[in-house]
């Protein structure tokens, strides 16, 4: 069962190669999956821009946000394009905290503050937390020792 899981997804990958990548300059390449990165990983977040939407925003920048589409939402892709070109400019550099806390930084820039601005301690970007975070249903644990351990 696992050898024809494995097998199907060599056979996709390279079927992928064949019709995406290896038809695109690696500028492209890399410009390509910033936008599906970013798109998808805002989504999780709960943002609503679509791909398509998410693209037109790297090429026109705040000029052009949708109908519907917020300004966070729209920082919130920006940061995360920054971010991912930051990662991509120093990908020779070991994972350090300096590295970690840049990226967040980054990541969050124009919206952290607006997100906890209620709340009893505002997180400030390139920071640690300074309360124990969650995502849905999952619990990362205590902060202060998650901090520890980097």
């Amino acid at each position: 069962m696992e050898d024809k899981l494995i097998s199907r997804y060599d056979i996709l990958v390279n079927r992928y190669k064949e019709l995406v990548s290896e038809k695109l300059s690696r500028k492209d390449f890399i410009e390509y999956n910033e936008i599906l990165f970013s798109a998808h990983s805002c989504a999780i977040e709960g943002n609503s821009f679509s791909v398509d939407e998410t693209r037109t925003l790297k090429e026109k920048g705040l000029g052009m946000i949708p109908k519907g589409k917020t300004l966070l939402e729209a920082f919130e892709i920006l940061d995360h394009f920054q971010a991912y070109e930051y990662l991509l400019k120093n990908l020779d550099r070991p994972l350090t905290e300096e590295l970690l806390k840049e990226t967040h930084r980054l990541l969050t820039e124009h919206t952290l503050s607006y997100k906890t601005q209620y709340d009893e301690i505002p997180s400030n970007p390139g920071e640690y937390t300074t309360v124990d975070m969650c995502a849905g249903d999952t619990i990362f644990g205590d902060h202060e020792q998650l901090i520890k351990q980097v």
